[in-house]
């Protein structure tokens, strides 16, 4: 019986090949397996779909490659649909694999046909299952392949390969990608090309992206770059975050108010935000920064700028955004008042001063002429020897006038009594300017006090506070110092060493307070200081002698006023004299300087875009810290993924993206090809493989060792000439 069946097999082997599903089963026109019933006893060779057929009968009783071609054409190896010439009994689910045969024993074995949990723990994870007392593979297996018996032999001239009989030697040629590549950019190699799926994606020169930079990055593109020249922050195709591609931050280049004093349309700030975290100070004169925070983005600077209302000009220093750091104080000196406009967010926690120091006045504080225009008076001169000392300087004036300078008188002889009065010698500076700050100024410088008898020179008047505004088109947040004081006046000089007949020297007046002008979309607490400085005091004066008898002290100054944005103190005037002397006096102190103006504006929240040239217009994020694309012709890589919704235009990208919501790409399969022939799914016959791992069919007579392949959709006109049973490759006898 056995002989019987390998006679069989070899005869039936194309057979067999179509009745089991291989690699070959992709090539249109091939059918599945399909099993029937159970033997009955006496049919030796039911056919599939018989009365008590077995699956096994049934698989030796098929067409075993009728079906239709991709040109819709049939398919019949064996020519029709007649049972295979030999029938064999199909294993049972008893304990005894197979029935006896008509005139022999009793089959020896006895095992199950299929592997059961027991079988398989007899047996090595080489060839898990037992068979018929042999421990079997069968996923490659020619006498079990795919199961157990006869039945799953494969014909003479197949192999057997993952539980299939392929009718094409050791494998069915199968296409296999050929190229692989970016949708955009290139692998990190020379040239860019890539040698496998799943590669990283990136620019390698500036006019593949967006903003017309690319950033070579370290592991992305630094060996694939041909013409990288951008900078700083990148997306995940290595192009440059900035202007005209998409931006790394969101900004607030329209303020939901108008600032005071200039046009925020007019001006850029930089890319990204700037952190203060170092002291370091500016000047309105040179326009430049001295000390300036190592590894911090500077602000954009605009000198010499007409303030929209008039006045003095202003240089304009635009931020992105603005962080003073705790401990840090950025100072503000020269000759133009000066506006920190911040298109955005300002967070201040250490100190912005534009103070005076001393006689040296805050930023674009001046000399005010003395009297309307806010100067205070220098002491008058006087003759030496009369009834009158020298008196000291009056105050600077802004939001109120400064105090006056304080002016002495005794009886004119020596050993005379103790009388005398104390006048006003020098006026303080007037009022002026609005409560608006518009134009922003600085403060008024105090006048200096008179010269003592013998020369010794008054004291010179403290400098004004400067102009100092921040207009914030975001909130301004933190509990930082904001101060623009008026400077001290100085002390009368003391004559060294004492000398007799001699009227001491008056002392200078303080300079005012400035402008403080503060605007943002939300209220702050920051603390504010815009102080007069205070008088200087006289010096001291002597009459016939120089003992302590005509020794005579001279008048204190007077304070300064104060301003805390909430409550004001007003200036005082120099003196009065503590003690007065007979014929000669100490000099007359300087007058207090008045207060300068605080002014905070709190407007609407900003409107914050992204400020690019694309279009559409990428759109802030809810946090408005990042720009996010809105369609995919907005991203460099091609593709927006629209994670958050934002997106107003066509947005096809998924997976992995980057901060700006831009697909990252990588490498992907993008042709495929057959060794031979072409793929059994085109449909002309310059069609392409459209996919690895496909049937591949002869296209031409040549590729088949018959010399004769047939005909099918895939070859070109002529080119396949055979007829009959096509094999898995389509070649014909």
């Amino acid at each position: 019986m056995m002989r019987l069946l390998r006679r069989l097999r070899g005869i039936a082997g194309v057979v067999v090949f179509g009745g089991v599903l291989g690699a070959c089963a992709q090539i249109a026109g091939l059918t599945s397996y399909s099993p029937g019933g159970t033997a009955a006893e006496g049919d030796a060779d039911p056919g599939a779909g018989e009365a008590g057929a077995t699956p096994q009968d049934a698989s030796l009783s098929r067409d075993v490659t009728s079906g239709t071609r991709a040109d819709g054409s049939s398919r019949d190896a064996s020519g029709g649909t007649g049972d295979a010439t030999t029938n064999t009994d199909a294993p049972t689910g008893s304990d005894d694999a197979w029935n006896a045969d008509a005139s022999e024993p009793a089959d020896a074995a006895s095992l199950d046909a299929v592997a059961d949990e027991e079988d398989a723990a007899a047996c090595p994870a080489t060839a898990p299952t037992l068979c018929n007392g042999t421990c079997v593979d069968e996923q490659n297996d020619v006498d079990n392949c795919g199961g157990c018996g006869q039945a799953f032999a494969c014909a003479a001239g197949q192999s057997c390969s993952a539980g299939q009989c392929l009718g094409c030697g050791t494998t069915c040629p199968l296409s296999t990608v050929t190229a692989t590549t970016c949708a955009a950019g290139g692998c990190n190699t020379q040239g860019g090309a890539c040698s496998q799926a799943g590669q990283g994606c990136y620019c390698t020169q500036d006019s593949a992206c967006k903003s017309g930079n690319c950033v070579k990055t370290t592991g992305q593109n630094d060996v694939s770059c041909t013409n990288c020249t951008g900078t700083g922050a990148s997306d995940g195709f290595s192009c440059a975050l900035v202007a005209p591609g998409i931006p790394e931050a969101c900004t607030a280049p329209s303020f939901g108010y108008t600032p005071s004093n200039f046009t925020p349309g007019s001006y850029t700030p930089p890319a990204t935000g700037t952190t203060i975290n170092c002291s370091t100070t500016y000047s309105s004169t040179s326009h430049a920064f001295t000390g300036w925070c190592s590894g911090q983005t500077a602000p954009t600077v605009y000198s010499n700028v007409a303030q929209a209302g008039g006045g003095h000009a202003v240089d304009i220093l635009a931020f992105a955004s603005l962080t003073v750091a705790t401990g840090n104080t950025l100072t503000l000196t020269g000759a133009n008042p000066i506006i920190l406009a911040v298109y955005g967010a300002a967070t201040i926690a250490g100190v912005i001063d534009a103070s005076a120091q001393g006689s040296t006045p805050g930023a674009g504080a001046t000399t005010c002429a003395a009297g309307a225009s806010g100067g205070g008076a220098s002491g008058p001169a006087y003759t030496a020897g009369t009834d009158a000392g020298a008196s000291g300087g009056g105050g600077g004036g802004l939001a109120v006038a400064g105090g006056g300078g304080d002016f002495s008188t005794y009886n004119g002889f020596d050993g005379g009594p103790v009388t005398g009065t104390d006048t006003i010698g020098a006026s303080g500076g007037s009022a002026h300017g609005t409560d608006t700050a518009v134009p922003l100024a600085g403060g008024c410088s105090g006048g200096a006090g008179a010269s003592g008898t013998a020369g010794n020179a008054g004291g010179t008047g403290g400098g004004g506070g400067g102009g100092l505004q921040i207009s914030a088109s975001g909130t301004i947040s933190g509990s930082g110092t904001i101060k623009s004081n008026g400077g001290a006046g100085g002390a009368g000089a003391t004559v060294s060493p004492a000398s007799a007949h001699n009227d001491g020297a008056g002392g200078g007046g303080g300079g005012s307070g400035g402008d403080i002008l503060i605007e943002s979309a939300s209220s702050n607490s920051l603390t504010r200081q815009s102080n007069g400085g205070m008088g200087g005091a006289g010096s001291i004066g002597y009459g016939a002698d120089t003992t302590s008898v005509n020794t005579w002290p001279g008048a204190p100054g007077g304070n300064g006023g104060t301003n805390s944005g909430g409550s004001t103190a007003a200036p005082a005037n120099g003196g009065p004299m503590g003690a007065r002397g007979q014929s000669y006096a100490g000099g007359g102190g300087g007058g207090g300087g008045g207060y300068g103006w605080i002014r905070v504006n709190t407007g609407a929240a900003p409107a914050y875009g992204c400020v690019t040239a694309l279009s559409p217009t990428p759109a802030c994020n809810a946090g408005h810290t990042a720009c996010l694309c809105v369609a995919d012709s907005d991203c460099s890589s091609g593709k927006c993924a629209n994670s958050s919704g934002q997106c107003t235009g066509t947005c096809s990208g998924s997976g992995a993206t980057d901060g700006a919501d831009c697909q990252t790409l990588v490498s992907a399969a993008t042709v495929w090809a057959c060794s031979v022939g072409n793929c059994d799914t085109v449909t002309t016959a310059a069609g392409a493989c459209a996919a690895a791992g496909v049937a591949c069919w002869c296209t031409a007579d040549t590729q088949c060792t018959s010399g004769h392949c047939a005909e099918w959709v895939g070859c070109a006109a002529g080119a396949c000439s055979g007829s009959g049973t096509a094999d898995g490759m389509n070649c014909v006898p």
